[in-house]
């Protein structure tokens, strides 16, 4: 469930900032600190509402992140990209590390400042901006390896969406 939701400006763009509450429940959890990557997609769209038609959509985004638990370091990293419809490459940011799971998974279901690129209007003008969360499957070949000798692949997790969040607002 997407909550916390506050849009901000910022000069030139609107910054965006969100959490999501229940993403990991105990399942999740546990593949995490067996050694698997688990993947909590956000997908942004961002539309002009418009009457009798349906809404124009100017943007849509695609924010991944990846949580990795190392048994050795005792530490989780967390790998982040942002793909924009359109662009053939995610850009990559900066990895996160944190150590212990409440910790690492409070900064997996959040998201801070994502800016939001739209050029102030006078008047203003209204839009529509969606979110939704997802916790990814397990994606065929990640289990761990030991040695040369796979690990006997786990049994399929499925993925779990939240529903759309929409906010209106002017700008």
């Amino acid at each position: 469930m997407i909550q916390a939701v506050n849009l901000r400006k910022t000069a030139p763009d609107l910054a965006l900032d969100f959490q999501v509450a229940g993403a990991f429940n105990r399942e999740v959890e546990e593949t995490i600190q067996s050694g698997l990557p688990r993947t909590l997609s956000f997908r942004l769209e961002l539309y002009r509402p418009r009457l009798l038609i349906p809404d124009h959509r100017l943007r849509a985004w695609q924010i991944e992140h990846t949580i990795r638990y190392d048994n050795l370091k005792d530490e989780f990293s967390i790998m982040r990209t942002v793909t924009v419809d359109g662009e053939d490459a995610p850009r990559k940011l900066p990895t996160i590390v944190r150590r212990g799971l409440r910790q690492a998974a409070a900064t997996v279901t959040k998201v801070e400042g994502f800016p939001i690129p739209i050029a102030q209007s006078d008047p203003p003008t209204d839009y529509l901006l969606r979110i939704r969360a997802r916790v990814e499957p397990i994606r065929e070949g990640a289990s761990a390896w030991i040695g040369r000798l796979p690990v006997p692949p786990i049994p399929p997790f499925g993925q779990r969406k939240s529903e759309w969040y929409v906010q209106e607002f002017e700008f």
